[in-house]
This record gives structure tokens, C-alpha cells and sequence, in this order.
């Protein structure tokens, strides 16, 4: 998911080594063929591509253009906006996203190289959370279109930019801590107390539901599910359920969650019981970055 620039991950390299042979590439007669692709793009990375805006109107990306082994000579790309992907991505995945209306980004070039000698080129891009309907789906992506007559990947030669109209979707600073208990909090038999990050995501799945890392243990799997109801604007939470299966059953208890919408602030309160029956209660503040 793209904050405020596109982070690399090792798993990618893994992947992009498994696809491509490890960057060695040959024809019949022997000589290495380079393949062109986009480093960040395909449906494996699309997660990564959601756009999470922080309260600020601009978010910058990167789109990361890549070849399987460095070429000899100077190699000109180019990319194109590729609409009739995002109607495809629409009818396989059973999702509506809608055109992305020029306004709302901005690519520095359709144009790029990759150097003789190197491996990649980076073409930024910004987008404005002004030129968004708020509660729509848009999506916007970009295919790499040429690569000087060599040869472009077939799965990976589409970056997915998207957005879901979600009003809790954002970046946020996190205030809080999980605390420690042996046996019940009323008790009053405090053992520590565990702050939380101080950067979390409010990452949309639609329009009204969103997910959010638990605490200190989003490495876990833990999250909370995020709700607002589309018509009362009731905000509510509730675990997930990796989290339901490693405490003890029905130990959860949200004692309090508010969302004030003006002021782009979330503050959740909740208790559950470890397997060993140990209380903790968590209370986190998050504010819209």
C-alpha cells in the first residue's frame, strides 16, 4: 500500500527470481534475452497499490520498471494508461471500480530508460484526494506498453492504482498501549504495559468496512474490523477472527469506539483474555496523519 512512497519487499524478489530465473534469460542460440516488467505491478502486488491518502491532498508513488538482467545498451520504455485492463480486472474479480478521472493523478512522463549497464527506471506519480468522489471506487492502470522491441513480461506488465471510497481510509498516528494483567484487570494485579505503533493504516475492503493491525500484534495477524454503518454512521469494531482463535473463547469486550469524522480521530477501547486466562485491555487513539 503506497503511504507516501512504494516500499520494496524481499518477497518480491523471491517471486521475480522464481519467474524470471534468477535474472538469466536465453534463446536457442545461447544469448541472454532480457524481459521488461514492472517491478511493483501484477495482481500479486495489487494490496500494495491501494492508495492511502494522509491528510494531506497529495500522494506520491512510484512505478518501477525493471529488466530480468542488466542491459548492454540504452533501452527507451515506454507506458500507457490501459483502461480495458481495469474492465477486465472488474468482470474476473467480481469488482466495480471505476475509471480514475484525469484530475485526480498526475505522471510525470510516459516515457522512461533503463540505462546501459542497469537494471531499472522509476517513473513517479502523484494522486489528489480532491479530485476523488468520496464513497466511489476508482482504479487506474498502467501498462507497460514498449520496451525498445525486447521482449515485456505477460503477467507483470500492468501496475493496478486504486482507491476505495472509504472515509476511515487513511494513514493515522497511533496513541496507546496494551495492558497487562495477571488474571482479571479488576483484580488490580498490573504486570507491564505495551505501547502500540506509532504509524498504522486504516486499510479499506469497501465502502463501509476496514481493517486495522490490533495493538502491537498486527505482526500476528490480530486486527480490528472497522464498521460503519451506511445509514446511521454508527462506527463500530469487532476482532477478526485470527484473533478470536488465539484467546481465550468469548473473552473479547469492546468497551468503547468512537470515530469523530471532523477532527479524523479513532479511539478504541477493548479487553480480552489470553489462553492462560490473563486479562489485557488495550485503548489506542489514532489520528488522521
Amino acid at each position: 500500500m503506497y503511504h507516501f512512497s512504494f516500499f520494496r519487499s524481499a518477497i518480491f524478489v523471491l517471486f521475480f527470481c522464481t519467474l524470471f530465473s534468477c535474472h538469466k534469460n536465453s534463446d536457442s542460440t545461447g544469448t541472454f534475452t532480457p524481459i521488461f516488467y514492472i517491478y511493483n505491478g501484477g495482481t500479486t502486488a495489487f494490496d500494495n497499490n491501494l492508495l492511502l491518502f494522509p491528510s494531506s491532498d497529495t500522494l506520491e508513488a512510484n512505478i518501477i520498471i525493471r529488466t530480468t538482467f542488466a542491459v548492454n545498451k540504452d533501452i527507451a520504455v515506454t507506458l500507457e494508461v490501459a483502461d480495458t485492463a481495469r474492465e477486465s480486472y472488474n468482470t474476473t474479480y467480481g469488482t466495480d471500480y471505476l475509471s480514475m478521472p484525469a484530475s485526480a493523478y498526475k505522471l510525470s512522463s510516459t516515457s522512461g530508460v533503463i540505462p546501459a549497464g542497469m537494471l531499472a527506471d522509476t517513473i513517479p506519480i502523484e494522486f489528489y484526494r480532491s479530485a476523488f468522489t468520496p464513497d466511489e471506487n476508482f482504479m487506474l492502470p498502467i501498462l507497460l506498453k514498449n520496451a525498445a522491441g525486447e521482449d515485456i513480461s505477460t503477467t507483470v506488465s500492468i501496475i493496478y492504482f486504486h482507491r476505495i471510497g472509504n472515509s476511515l481510509s487513511g494513514v493515522y498516528s497511533d496513541a496507546g498501549a496494551r495492558k497487562l494483567y495477571e488474571g482479571d484487570a479488576a483484580d488490580s494485579i498490573f504486570t507491564d504495559s505495551l505501547s502500540v505503533p506509532a504509524t498504522k493504516s486504516v486499510v479499506p475492503q469497501d465502502s463501509y468496512i476496514s481493517h486495522l493491525d490490533y495493538a502491537d500484534l498486527g505482526g500476528n495477524g490480530w486486527q480490528y474490523n472497522l464498521f460503519t454503518d451506511p445509514d446511521t454512521q454508527k462506527f463500530s469494531a469487532s476482532p477478526n477472527d485470527i484473533m478470536l482463535l488465539s484467546i481465550e473463547p468469548g473473552s473479547f469486550e469492546l468497551l468503547d469506539a468512537e470515530y469523530d469524522s471532523l477532527q479524523q480521530r479513532i479511539y478504541l477501547k477493548s479487553s480480552y483474555k489470553n489462553s492462560s486466562g490473563d486479562e489485557r485491555i488495550v485503548e489506542e487513539t489514532l489520528t488522521a496523519q
